[in-house]
């Protein structure tokens, strides 16, 4: 399909191949939704507290009214893929944090294995939902605010690198991503309204998530 980003039909076409009896196996792909769901306040705890965002019970108090919201409450057991982006948008932030906690000294494998989550994590984030290109200008916005260069670049370069194959795919073959569902014309058109549309739209308009964190980690230094 080309209308859509992969991460989330991927995951729930695993899950057919598992269990292919329909409509069975709808009980299956909102099991994912619930647990992304769970799974994806722990991981929020976790950041606004490694952070230093904010205090322990503030984040308990924002995570459990997040949890019990009933909008959240019903896209936790729907098949959308909100629960999951939220997963994992929260991990790539808390492997950002990880990945600056581990600036200093010798490059060992820890420091590897969080460089390898936050790339993999803010690349991601664009192929489950199109305004996951919002944390990928954010996370370099962030390195480059605290001058770190080579992360800010690897950041967009890994982003673009995975992000631009499928793009391209999907603006060739007639997709939808951003405004090219509203172009007419030749693929070039559609093409320059996609990109027109993440620099206008989705960026400008998600792109305060990581600037509290950002600020504050620049004070501290």
């Amino acid at each position: 399909q080309a209308h859509y980003p992969i991460v989330y039909p991927a995951l729930l076409a695993l899950i057919w191949l598992v269990w292919p009896a329909y409509p069975d196996n709808l009980g299956l792909m909102r099991l994912l939704s619930e647990m992304a769901s769970g799974l994806g306040i722990l991981v929020a705890y976790a950041y606004f507290v490694r952070s230093g965002l904010t205090t322990r019970g503030l984040a308990l108090l924002a995570v459990a009214m997040t949890a019990f919201h009933p909008y959240r409450v019903i896209q936790a057991t729907i098949v959308y893929s909100e629960m999951v982006y939220t997963l994992l948008s929260f991990a790539a932030l808390y492997a950002v944090a990880r990945w600056d906690e581990e600036s200093k000294g010798i490059w060992d494998l820890r420091r590897a294995v969080w460089a390898a989550a936050s790339l993999a994590g803010v690349a991601l984030a664009p192929l489950t939902r199109y305004l996951g290109a919002a944390l990928v200008a954010g996370g370099v916005f962030h390195f480059a605010l605290r001058r770190a260069w080579g992360k800010s670049a690897a950041t967009l370069i890994v982003s673009a690198a995975v992000f631009a194959p499928w793009w391209l795919w999907v603006t060739l073959s007639g997709g939808s991503p951003y405004l090219t569902r509203f172009a007419t014309g030749t693929a070039p058109l559609k093409m320059a309204t996609s990109l027109a549309d993440v620099l206008v739209y989705a960026v400008p308009n998600q792109i305060l998530y990581l600037l509290p964190y950002s600020a504050n980690s620049r004070i501290e230094q």
